[in-house]
Formats: structure tokens, sequence, C-alpha cells
């Protein structure tokens, strides 16, 4: 499948590992991302998937509805490509201070969540809902969902002692 994607057009650059040492490099690689952004604490970490075939739609369309919020806002969008799984970050622009970037998070955050609902994707991954996506996920999820969760929370937890206040 790769090589079809490769020869067709649909994949423009690529690297293979040819041993376990560059496999090794690469993660490390990928890893060291994830990393750079944790450390940057003004940078906004996002966590949604696609479907597969709509991932380049999703970042362009997430990248212009970025821009759209703040210019020169940097998208890094990074993660699980083969099964839709991004890591949608966004880092601040360069002249914009860490305290202000952080005042749009809620806008960016939403716009992000919005393409990717749009898109037949949801607004969280392998990071789940928490604290942060609560709102988002109560708005797309159908009020009998949201009562079904509530009554099988209610049901588990009566006295409220996992996670309060996290989901419902």
């Amino acid at each position: 499948m790769f090589s079809e994607a490769l020869d067709g057009g649909g994949v423009l650059d690529a690297v293979i590992a040819q041993s376990e040492a560059q496999r090794n490099d690469l993660w490390r690689l990928r890893e060291s991302v994830a990393f750079a952004l944790i450390e940057d604490k003004s940078s906004l970490k996002s966590d949604t998937a696609v479907p597969v075939a709509a991932v380049p739609e999703f970042i362009r369309r997430a990248e212009a509805a970025i821009s759209a919020l703040v210019p020169k806002a940097r998208c890094t969008p990074f993660g699980h490509l083969g099964d839709g799984n991004i890591h949608f970050n966004v880092q601040k622009p360069d002249d914009m201070a860490g305290a202000a970037f952080r005042d749009h998070w809620p806008d960016l955050a939403n716009a992000i969540a919005a393409v990717s609902l749009e898109l037949g994707g949801t607004i969280s991954a392998e990071h789940g809902i928490g604290r942060t996506k609560r709102h988002a996920f109560a708005t797309a999820t159908a009020d009998t969902e949201l009562a079904l969760m509530k009554t099988l929370k209610a049901a588990l937890d009566p006295d409220g002692l996992m996670n309060p206040g996290v989901l419902l």
C-alpha cells in the first residue's frame, strides 16, 4: 500500500529505516517533537482523529482556521497519521508573548475540534476528554448519550469519588 501511494503521488517524501539503529533514530526524532512542545509552555497541545483519507484535508483546513484566528501562529501537526490520530499542536507567533497566546487557546481548540467534526472525526483520540475538552464534548455529544453516561457514572460511582468533575 505504501509503495502504491508513493508511486501514485499520494506520498511526496518518505524515509524508511534500513536498520534497527535507523528505526530507533527515527523514533527518537519523532519523540523529540513531543518533548519540545511539552517544554514550550505556551504551545497549545491537541489530540484529535479523523478518517485516514481526511488527514490532508484536516491539516489544510485546521491550519487555515488557526491562521484566521492568530496570524503567524505555527501549526505543528504530528502523530499517528497512519490511523488518523493527529496531535495538532499550535505554537505562538514569534512576536507574541506566551501569556497573550494562551488567551487564544479556547478559540484555537474549538476551531481544531470543529474541523475534525466536520470531516467525520472526533474531538479527542488517545488522550481522552478530561477537563479541557468537557465543553466541546458536551457540544458534540447527543443529549441521550450524555444522559446515559451520567446514569452509568452515578451507578458505578454513587459517591463521586472517581475523577470528580473531570467529565460528567
